[in-house]
């Protein structure tokens, strides 16, 4: 498990980082708001290569428990994902986890974690 305070700057905006090298299957980010208004918009990346992890807009006050996930797709078809297949943990290879915070509110502080499995698990 990594985590890091969030804290917001004059216009509610707020980028931070998660880890460092990450190895593993993302399990879980937990957002914790602490004094961050209602309506702030969370956008989560892989750092590196830029692959979307998560967006959530508008969320509220209420600690969040959040279960991003990806559906497998075959490699020679670009049309989408396997049907009925389920949807798998999003792997990280030598990356952080990059979280910015839109309409945060002015210099306002909460908290994130991502919990990740590593094959040494």
């Amino acid at each position: 498990k990594v985590s890091t305070a969030i804290v917001t700057d004059s216009g509610g905006n707020a980028t931070v980082y998660l880890g460092s090298r990450l190895r593993g299957h993302l399990v879980a980010l937990n957002y914790f708001p602490g004094t961050i208004v209602t309506g702030a918009d969370l956008t989560v990346t892989a750092e590196t290569s830029g692959a979307p992890i998560l967006t959530k807009v508008n969320l509220g006050t209420g600690n969040s428990f959040l279960y991003p996930r990806v559906k497998p797709t075959i490699a020679n078809d670009a049309t989408g994902g396997l049907g009925t297949v389920p949807n798998v943990c999003i792997p990280l290879v030598n990356d952080r986890i990059k979280v910015v915070v839109a309409g945060g509110g002015d210099t306002l502080t909460g908290s994130i974690e991502a919990i990740y499995e590593t094959d040494d698990d």
